[in-house]
């Protein structure tokens, strides 16, 4: 028994470094997409984005 409560508590330790690196990596990427300026994070993925967009029409056109 002691065994295994010694291994839970290891487990759990891993799932919140785990679920922190997560969240760093996530962070991070934002933090990225800021400094670029990019509209968009990586999980909103808009097809039509570039069609609507106006400045790039005029310049086009």
């Amino acid at each position: 028994m002691i065994k295994n409560k010694k291994n839970s508590v290891k487990e759990t330790e891993n799932k919140e470094k785990r679920k922190r690196k997560r969240k760093d990596f996530v962070l991070g990427v934002l933090e990225n997409r800021l400094k670029n300026k990019v509209k968009n994070p990586f999980w909103i993925h808009n097809k039509n984005n570039k069609r609507n967009d106006k400045s790039k029409q005029k310049r086009s056109s």
